[in-house]
């Protein structure tokens, strides 16, 4: 199961719903379960404050977040240890 680094961001499950059978009470619309996926991609980050690239797992809105803030701050804002975070993802 793929899971964001940074957000935490993972595999939910829902139902989906046949909407042309919910029109009343009578007719019970079907439901069948479903998966929404993250939209995870993995990408090698260089983090200058330590002069050495990294290795995450990151989604699509992670990417947005540190493009904004840079990858220390938005560990920081996410309530992580830097020094934690960056020793288990060196690569």
């Amino acid at each position: 199961m793929a899971t964001c680094d940074l957000t935490g961001r993972k595999t939910i499950f829902g139902r989906n719903i046949r909407h042309k059978a919910s029109g009343g009470w009578a007719r019970r619309a079907p439901r069948t379960s479903r998966t929404f996926r993250p939209n995870i991609h993995r990408h090698i980050l260089y983090v200058p404050e330590i002069g050495r690239s990294i290795t995450l797992n990151l989604s699509a809105k992670a990417l947005r977040i540190i493009n904004k803030k840079g990858l220390l701050a938005a560990v920081r804002d996410q309530g992580l240890s830097v020094e934690a975070f960056l020793k288990e993802h060196e690569r």
